[in-house]
């Protein structure tokens, strides 16, 4: 009789823990987006006279040639009419680039208003994806270092991306986790980051001609996750099986 008192208040126990847990406070998002989004989306072009901060603009860009002056598509027309001459003649390719995820004033001026923990998996597919490696990288800026997901051409210019690769780009894929309660979402849109990135481009000799930077709306759905209702049958379905035990131990009994 002991033996069955211990198993039905092991079982209620776990019943317990089970029903009275709370759901899970964070979700596991995946999100997807392609070379083609890098580098030919481009968003935030000023035509004329003006000037502003890239977190003003969707798909915003700037160019920073080694040696150079920068050319952007969010500030005064001379620049952005040099960004578009840049982005319509160069043979050049975008052989690395990261995101970064680290929070900071920086990032904050590209729109990303989120900071995550930790990045989970990258991945990369399609079209000439066996020539990428990807994983976590140490990035720093300023006083901020941390890691973040990058991706590296394999032998560099050969399978860099250019702006005419026409729709032969590769899928990159990302996965993080955010808590429930993240509130980053871009204009409060669940599932909808506003995603800095920035990498290096490359000439046929693989000498770094400049840094590439540039900003980008990513889509994702949430993995399901345990709903509080499964945890409430779970629960209730071991105090059952507890109940049961204790009624075949009476029967031997008798």
């Amino acid at each position: 009789m002991r033996k069955t008192n211990v198993l039905l208040i092991a079982a209620a126990a776990v019943s317990a823990a089970m029903v009275f847990a709370p759901a899970a406070d964070a979700q596991t998002w995946h999100f997807s987006f392609s070379g083609n989004d890098m580098m030919n989306s481009v968003g935030g072009v000023i035509v004329g006279s003006g000037s502003g901060e890239p977190r003003d603009y969707v798909d915003a860009r700037r160019f920073y040639p080694t040696g150079g002056t920068p050319l952007t598509t969010f500030t005064s027309g001379t620049d952005t009419a040099s960004y578009l001459a840049w982005m319509g003649t160069t043979s050049d390719r975008l052989a690395q680039f990261n995101l970064w995820g680290l929070g900071g004033t920086t990032a904050q001026r590209w729109g990303e208003d989120f900071t995550v923990s930790a990045w989970g998996t990258s991945s990369t597919s399609g079209y000439n994806s066996t020539n990428w490696a990807t994983g976590l990288d140490t990035v720093t800026d300023g006083n901020i270092t941390g890691q973040a997901p990058s991706w590296v051409a394999q032998g560099g210019y050969a399978n860099g991306l250019s702006f005419n690769n026409g729709n032969n780009y590769p899928l990159f894929t990302v996965t993080l986790d955010l808590p429930d309660t993240f509130s980053g979402w871009h204009n409060g849109t669940v599932g909808s980051l506003m995603v800095w990135f920035g990498g290096q481009f490359v000439n046929g000799n693989n000498s770094v001609t400049g840094i590439y930077q540039g900003n980008m709306l990513v889509q994702a759905d949430p993995d399901p996750v345990p709903e509080p209702t499964t945890m409430l049958l779970f629960g209730t379905g071991m105090v059952g099986l507890a109940g049961a035990a204790k009624r075949r131990k009476a029967l031997k009994k008798k």
